[in-house]
């Protein structure tokens, strides 16, 4: 099977890297494209693996793919400037309608989010939880996220938040990965808006992915809305 080959740039500085992978593997797709598992060669001088997600935009009716892009790209900026846990890097191909993420699924680490069409950690390979051990360090993670994009006038839909699992310790974190529907918002309603969006993220997470999902959100929902500020 021949290598296929693209070139993207940091969008933070224009550096090009060249990456080239012999397959990609479906794990996503929503309303703006579709999002790719690869692992690939990177470095010319020093080659060396990498595992990546790669999101091929789409053209929508009122939108070309390039411009979902560079909505995609600005609203990461953003977020990192802002304060929210995001990808510590993005990279945006030549034809400007694909970006290049690092990976966060690797060894003894699982990343599901909602627009995943594998969603849950039995579609990645991995038993469901029996319960989150660090719950309380969970929700207080989220609305903290939900905090920062208030106070930096960021709206958060739940589609934004991916979680992360590690390992057999059962514990769980949180991550800001889906930049396509983040908008500046200065309504007075916008901090009740993103913790109701953070809720959803963290029930919907709890229902796909624990045991007993019933008696775990009952207590997540009592330290959530005892974190609201």
């Amino acid at each position: 099977m021949g290598l296929e080959q693209e070139t993207f740039r940091k969008i933070d500085n224009d550096q090009e890297t060249k990456v080239s992978f012999a397959e990609k593997r479906k794990i996503g797709e929503g309303r703006y494209g579709t999002v790719y598992q690869i692992e690939a060669v990177i470095g010319q001088d020093r080659p060396r693996k990498k595992q990546f997600v790669i999101k091929e935009y789409k053209d929508l009716p009122n939108a070309s793919a390039q411009e979902l892009v560079e909505k995609a790209t600005k609203n990461y900026h953003l977020a990192k400037q802002a304060g929210l846990e995001v990808f510590p890097t993005i990279r945006v191909n030549k034809g400007g309608n694909k970006i290049l993420m690092t990976d966060l699924n690797r060894e003894g680490l699982i990343c599901v989010g909602r627009s995943d069409e594998e969603a849950s950690l039995i579609d990645r390979g991995r038993e469901k939880l029996k319960q989150i051990t660090n719950l309380e360090d969970l929700v207080r993670a989220i609305t903290r996220q939900a905090d920062i994009a208030s106070d930096n006038n960021l709206f958060l839909f739940s589609d934004s938040y991916f979680f992360q699992v590690e390992g057999e310790a059962e514990t769980a974190d949180v991550i800001v990965g889906d930049f396509d529907e983040i908008r500046e918002n200065h309504e007075e309603t916008l901090l009740l808006k993103n913790y109701d969006n953070a809720r959803s993220a963290l029930q919907s997470f709890i229902a796909e992915n624990i045991e007993n999902p019933r008696d775990n959100w009952e207590r997540a929902r009592s330290l959530f809305y005892g974190s609201w500020r």
